[in-house]
């Protein structure tokens, strides 16, 4: 009898995971290479820059999904409906776990089509991390992580000058610069940005299962973001390119380090993905069916996010895992819905 390919898919993840720990276990090389050295880079954003970036992002995705939502007219006009109504035939514990799906992989099982499969790919898959990465690491943990160092660097000048410890200047100007991991009280340098921009990074996700767009909605609001990412991302690069050369080095596109950088990322979504899906499966079971789960999972992936932005310096190995994170989502959900 052959196997469901989403059968293999759900066995080949947890597979790979264990096997990723195996060797982390067994390898103390490879264990160094994926903790990779502390080697921050601080970034040249003003509190104005990421408000900005957060302000430009917030009009675009709402101007552009305004502006596809009104050539899309009569074929938008039921958008206002909600899918409880649309759903009425599906009873029970089904209609609850597709009120409970993100809405992109509702989508995926209302339109099963492959223009529906690539939009969300687009979306969700390829543009939506990126740019989540550029505005929430970059740009808020960036700046961040760096009024920590600011503050740890002040606090060690208030200490040497009231002779609770004297600190050469050579390691004061260290402590913004590459290579040195600041620790207050034995917190590891950047602890609190990483905490602080995940907790962001999970609230802005939550959603309710009361008034579920229908699926007409959610394929424009899908198109809105699609081309709001697209823009961003034009604007963004355009900006680096014209401001600031030297964050090329920070996005981690050069020749010497895209490589390591993009094996870094698979690797620890690798070690990660058994971890996440199992927190994923675990809370849908124990925590009640009117409540969203997905920001109490995402709170741990973004912790992992700005770790590994934090301790490289760089944002490819990020947006890597992100990629590979909401890629094999979509992938397991295009799966259940194209064979069953």
């Amino acid at each position: 009898m052959a196997v469901p390919p989403e059968s293999l898919v759900f066995i080949g993840i947890p597979s790979l995971s264990i096997v990723c720990w195996g060797l982390l276990l067994a390898f103390p090389e490879l264990r160094r290479s994926m903790w990779p050295r502390y080697s921050f880079r601080p970034p040249p954003w003003r509190l104005a820059d990421v408000c900005g970036a957060w302000l430009a992002l917030i009009l675009l995705i709402f101007l552009i999904t305004s502006i596809v939502q009104a050539t899309t007219g009569n074929e938008s006009h039921t958008g206002n409906q909600t899918i409880a109504t649309s759903l009425q035939m599906h009873k029970g514990e089904k209609s609850v776990i597709r009120q409970r799906a993100h809405w992109a992989i509702l989508l995926l099982s209302e339109r099963p089509s492959i223009s529906t499969l690539l939009l969300v790919v687009a979306s969700a898959g390829v543009l939506g991390p990126l740019v989540e990465e550029i505005v929430f690491r970059l740009f808020f943990q960036g700046w961040l992580h760096t009024q920590e160092l600011r503050w740890q660097r002040l606090r060690n000048r208030l200490r040497r000058f009231g002779g609770h410890r004297m600190i050469s200047s050579s390691a004061e100007a260290q402590s913004l610069t590459h290579g040195s991991e600041p620790r207050k009280r034995g917190i590891p340098g950047g602890a609190v940005s990483v905490i602080l921009s995940a907790s962001v990074f999970a609230l802005l996700h939550a959603r309710s299962t009361d008034n579920v767009p229908d699926p007409e909605t959610i394929r424009v609001l899908l198109w809105g973001r699609t081309f709001a990412y697209a823009l961003f991302l034009a604007c963004f690069f355009a900006f680096v390119a014209q401001r600031s050369p030297h964050l090329w080095r920070q996005l981690g596109l050069l020749r010497t380090s895209v490589l390591s950088d993009v094996a870094l990322g698979l690797g620890w979504f690798t070690a990660a993905a058994l971890p996440i899906y199992g927190l994923q499966f675990f809370l849908s079971t124990i925590v009640p069916e009117n409540i969203v789960v997905d920001p109490l999972t995402i709170l741990g992936v973004g912790i992992m996010l700005g770790t590994l932005y934090a301790r490289t310096g760089r944002l490819l190995p990020s947006v890597v895992f992100h990629m590979s994170l909401n890629l094999t989502s979509l992938l397991l959900a295009w799966l259940v819905v194209h064979f069953q």
